[in-house]
C-alpha cells in the first residue's frame, strides 16, 4: 500500500544524495572518510564522457518505514512527518557506477531537509542524471517515464478481523507477522484476482496507487476499493469473457457476474486494447447490480479509433429477470468507442446521475451514444452532463442520452447535454423529460411512438436545428423554453396536432411571430403560448390562463421577492403599474388522458380550451376522441377468444378495441360532428410486420378490411346500400409508424388489428 510507495520515494532519494555527492564531493561522506581527489577526478572525467549515469535498480527494494493499513486508515493516504533512511551493508541498496579504488562501505544515516532535497533534485537533473528502463534506454528524469520506474507492483490488501492480508508478485520486505500475511499468486493469477478470491462476501478488496495491468471476474458480494493512483489497466487479451447473443464472447475489463460488487475510486484505462477483444467494454455487470462511482474510465476503444460497434465504458444487462439496481455517479467517462454506458434488461433497474460524459465530437467513424436505457431497463437519468457525441457520417445519428425500448417510465431530468446530435432520443418509451439544458443539436428532443402520459416540461432548448420532434400528438409538451433554434418543434401526426401549450418560443408573439427571434411549431396545438416581457423567465401566458404569474411584469424580477406579501413584486412596489393576482394558483397540466380498465361508461370530460380527449386501455391500446365533448363513451378489448367470427384466412390476431359512444343513453355508430383516432401499441414482435385493421359488420355479420393509409382524401365505407345516410368515413386508413398502428374514422364498433401471413 502507501508504504512501498513511501519506499519508493525515499529510496529514490538515497540515490540521488548518493549521486549528489559524487557530482559535488564532500557534501556527503560515510564515516570516517576523508575526500580523495583521485576518486573525484575520475568521477569528473567520466561524467564528461558520457551523457548520463545509468541507475539500473529495483527502487522497490530499498528500505523505508512502513504504514500499515488499517480500518480506519484505508479510505485516506497516510502521511509522514519523518523517516530515517538507513543505508548499511546488510539490506540490498541501488547500485551505483563503480568508483575506482572504492574500498569501504559504512553504515550511513541521513535526515535531509525539504529544503535539501529540492537541491538534490534540482542539481540532478541539472547534471542530466537519467534512469533507464528495461530495454536499457535511458529515461529522463523529470519526466512521467521516471515515475514510473520508481513504482513497485501496486499491492491489493483485505482487511479480515485485524490481520493486513496482501497480495504482491514480491513479498520481499512485507511484514509478516501476527497483523500481517502477503501471498504471491501462483501464474496466471495476478494479484486484484487473487486478492478478490480470498475476500468473503461483503469485504473490501483495497486497491494501492500504482497500475494494475489485468482483467476482473467479480462472482461474489464485495467492494472494489481505489485511492488517488489507483490504476486498473487492460492487459492486451482479455480472459475474463462472457456470452449474451451473438457467436462471440463479450470481453470487459471488470466483469460483475451474479453478484452485487461496488466500484469506487478507480482509474479504469482501457488502453486502446480493443482490437484483440470482441465485445471491448471497460465494467460489465451481468445479471448483477451494485455501484460504480468516483472513478475515471477512459480508453476504451480500439487503436485507432474505429467504427467497430463495441468499446462500451459501463456495460449492463440483466438477462435472467431478477430485480436489481445498479448505481452509477460521479465519475467522468471520456475515450470511448460506441456507448459510454449502455444499460439493458428487464428487471434492472439504475440511478446514473451526476457523470460526466465526453464523446469524440464529430466524427464519420461511428455513431456514439452518451447514456443508453433500454431493453425493458428503466429508472432514472439526472444531473449528468454529456457533451460532443455527434456523428457526421450518413443513415445513422448520435444521442446524447437515448431511452429504447424502456421496461417503464424513465425520468430523465437536471442533465445538461451540448453539442450532441440529439440531445435526448426515446423511443417505445415512456418518458418524463424536465428541467434539461439541451444547447447545439441537430435536435433537442425526439420522441418516437412513446405512450400517452409521456411528458416534455421545463426544458431549455437552445441554438438547435429543431428544439423538439415527435410522431406522437398524446405526449404533453409544457413550460419549455425554446430559444434561437432553427425551427422551435415539428409534431408529425397530420391531420392532428401535438399538445405544445404554455411554452415560451423564444419571443413574446408566439410561434407565427415576425420576429427572428421567434421559434416556429408545426403540427401543433400551441395556443397560448407563455410570454416574458421584462426578460427575466419569469413567464406569464399569452391570454392569462394557466395560472402563470410574473408578479412584476414591466420589471425585471427572477427572484419575485414580495416582502409585504400583497401579491406585487418589489420590483414594482414604486411606481408600478400592474397588479398581478395575489397567490396566483400554481400552474395546472392535464393531459387529457383518461386510463381506463375496459367496460366502464366514461364522460368525455375535454380539457378547458381543447375539444379532444383519449382514453386509454391498461395494454396501452388507446383513443382520441375528438370533437365529442361531454358525451359518454365506452372502451374496451374482448380478446381473440371473445371474436364474434373467426378472422379472415391468412391473418393472425394482434390485438383489438371495441369503443362505444353514447348520447343521452343512445349507441351512436355514425359521427356526425366528431372523430375516432385508434392507436394500437404494438407488442415487439409485431414491430414492422405486415400489418391489418379489420371492422366486424354487425349487421351482415362479417369482417370488413380498412385499406392501408391514404392522406389524399377521406374514403367512404358502405355497409348498407340502401341508407343514404349511412356515410361512414375512414379519414386516415391504417398506418404503422414504430410501435403503433393508428388510423381515422368516423364511426364505432370492434376494430381487430392483425398480422398478414
Amino acid at each position: 500500500m502507501q508504504k512501498d510507495y513511501f519506499r519508493k520515494i525515499f529510496g529514490f532519494i538515497i540515490i540521488l544524495i548518493f549521486m549528489f555527492s559524487l557530482i559535488n564531493p564532500g557534501s556527503v561522506l560515510a564515516e570516517g572518510e576523508t575526500p580523495e581527489p583521485t576518486i573525484v577526478e575520475e568521477e569528473m572525467q567520466a561524467t564528461e564522457l558520457q551523457d548520463t549515469l545509468v541507475l539500473e535498480t529495483e527502487l522497490s527494494e530499498t528500505a523505508t518505514e512502513e504504514i500499515e493499513p488499517t480500518d480506519a486508515e484505508s479510505d485516506e493516504t497516510p502521511t509522514v512527518e519523518s523517516i530515517d533512511l538507513t543505508i548499511s551493508e546488510t539490506e540490498e541498496t541501488p547500485a551505483l557506477p563503480d568508483k575506482a579504488d572504492s574500498t569501504e562501505t559504512s553504515e550511513l544515516t541521513i535526515e535531509p531537509s525539504s529544503e535539501q532535497l529540492t537541491d538534490i533534485i534540482s542539481a540532478a537533473a541539472q547534471a542530466d542524471v537519467d534512469f533507464a528502463n528495461e530495454e536499457g534506454e535511458p529515461v529522463v528524469m523529470a519526466s512521467e517515464e521516471s515515475l514510473e520506474l520508481m513504482e513497485s507492483v501496486p499491492d491489493p490488501w483485505v482487511i479480515r478481523a485485524g490481520i493486513t492480508h496482501r497480495f504482491l508478485s514480491d513479498c520481499t520486505g512485507q511484514p509478516i507477522d501476527a497483523n500481517n500475511t502477503c501471498t504471491v499468486p501462483t501464474l496466471p493469477l495476478l494479484p486484484v484476482q487473487a486478492a478478490i478470491d480470498f475476500a468473503n462476501p461483503g469485504e473490501t478488496v483495497y486497491l494501492g496507487p500504482g497500475t494494475f495491468v489485468e482483467d476482473i471476474e467479480i462472482t461474489k458480494d464485495l467492494t472494489l476499493q481505489g485511492m488517488a493512483g489507483t490504476i486498473i489497466q487492460s492487459p492486451v487479451d482479455i480472459n475474463s469473457e462472457f456470452t449474451t447473443s451473438g457467436p462471440r464472447d463479450n470481453s470487459p475489463i471488470i466483469y460483475v457476474n451474479n453478484a452485487t460488487v461496488t466500484i469506487d475510486g478507480i482509474t479504469l484505462d482501457g488502453a486502446g486494447n480493443g482490437n484483440a477483444n470482441y465485445r471491448f467494454s471497460g465494467i460489465a455487470y451481468h445479471n448483477a447490480g451494485g455501484t460504480v462511482s468516483n472513478s475515471l474510465i477512459q480508453n476504451i476503444m480500439d487503436t485507432p479509433f474505429s467504427g467497430s460497434q463495441h468499446g462500451v465504458a459501463i456495460y449492463a444487462y440483466n438477462e435472467d429477470g431478477t430485480a436489481r439496481t445498479l448505481n452509477i455517479f460521479d465519475n467522468t467517462i471520456v475515450d470511448f468507442q460506441k456507448n459510454a454506458m449502455a444499460l439493458a434488461g428487464a428487471g434492472l433497474t439504475v440511478d446514473v446521475h451526476d457523470n460526466t460524459i465526453t464523446g469524440a465530437g464529430p466524427t464519420s467513424v461511428t455513431a456514439q451514444n452518451g447514456i443508453q436505457v433500454g431493453y425493458d431497463a428503466t429508472g432514472s437519468i439526472t444531473n449528468n452532463i454529456v457533451e460532443d457525441v455527434w456523428y457526421s457520417g450518413p443513415n445513422w445519428s448520435a444521442t446524447g442520452i437515448l431511452i429504447y425500448n424502456a421496461g417503464g417510465t424513465v425520468e430523465v431530468s437536471d442533465n445538461t447535454v451540448n453539442d450532441s446530435q440529439n440531445g435526448v432520443y426515446a423511443q417505445n418509451t415512456e418518458v418524463e423529460i424536465s428541467d434539461n439544458t439541451i444547447n447545439g443539436s441537430d435536435y433537442g428532443v425526439v420522441i418516437y411512438g412513446s405512450t400517452s402520459s409521456s411528458q416534455v416540461s421545463g426544458n431549455t432548448i437552445s441554438n438547435s436545428l429543431l428544439g423538439y420532434y415527435s410522431d406522437e400528438i398524446s405526449v404533453v409538451v409544457r413550460d419549455n423554453i425554446f430559444t434561437g433554434n432553427t425551427d422551435g418543434a415539428e409534431v408529425d401526426a397530420a391531420p392532428s396536432t401535438g399538445d405544445l401549450l404554455y411554452n415560451y418560443w423564444g419571443c413574446d408573439e408566439g410561434p407565427d411571430g415576425t420576429s427572428s427571434n421567434c421559434n416556429t411549431a408545426v403540427g401543433a396545438n400551441y395556443d397560448p403560448w407563455l410570454i416574458d416581457p421584462d426578460g427575466d423567465f419569469v413567464f406569464e401566458s399569452s391570454d392569462g390562463t394557466g395560472g402563470y404569474v410574473d408578479n412584476c411584469p414591466t420589471v425585471a424580477n427572477p427572484d419575485q421577492a414580495d416582502s409585504d406579501g400583497d401579491g406585487i413584486g418589489d420590483a414594482c412596489e414604486d411606481g408600478g403599474d400592474v397588479t398581478p393576482t395575489p397567490n396566483p394558483p400554481a400552474p395546472q397540466r392535464f393531459d387529457g388522458v383518461i386510463p381506463v380498465t375496459g367496460g366502464d361508461i366514461n364522460k368525455l370530460a375535454c380539457p378547458a380550451g381543447i375539444n379532444e380527449v383519449v382514453m386509454r386501455l391498461e395494454n396501452g391500446n388507446q383513443v382520441r376522441f375528438i370533437g365529442l365533448c361531454d358525451l359518454d363513451a365506452v372502451l374496451n378489448t374482448i380478446g381473440e377468444d371473445g371474436l364474434p367470427e373467426t378472422l379472415p384466412a391468412n391473418t393472425a390476431y394482434v390485438s383489438d378495441m371495441l369503443i362505444q359512444v353514447l348520447e343521452n343513453g343512445n349507441l351512436l355508430e355514425l359521427l356526425s360532428n366528431g372523430l375516432l383516432e385508434m392507436s394500437f401499441l404494438l407488442p415487439k414482435e409485431a414491430v414492422n410486420s405486415d400489418l391489418g385493421l379489420y371492422f366486424w359488420d354487425e349487421e351482415n355479420l362479417t369482417w370488413i378490411e380498412i385499406p392501408l393509409h391514404s392522406p389524399e382524401m377521406a374514403y367512404p365505407l358502405t355497409l348498407n346500400q340502401d341508407d343514404e345516410n349511412d356515410q361512414r368515413l375512414i379519414f386516415n386508413g391504417l398506418s404503422a409508424v414504430i410501435s403503433r398502428a393508428m388510423s381515422q374514422e368516423n364511426f364505432t364498433g370492434l376494430f381487430v388489428l392483425v398480422e398478414q401471413q
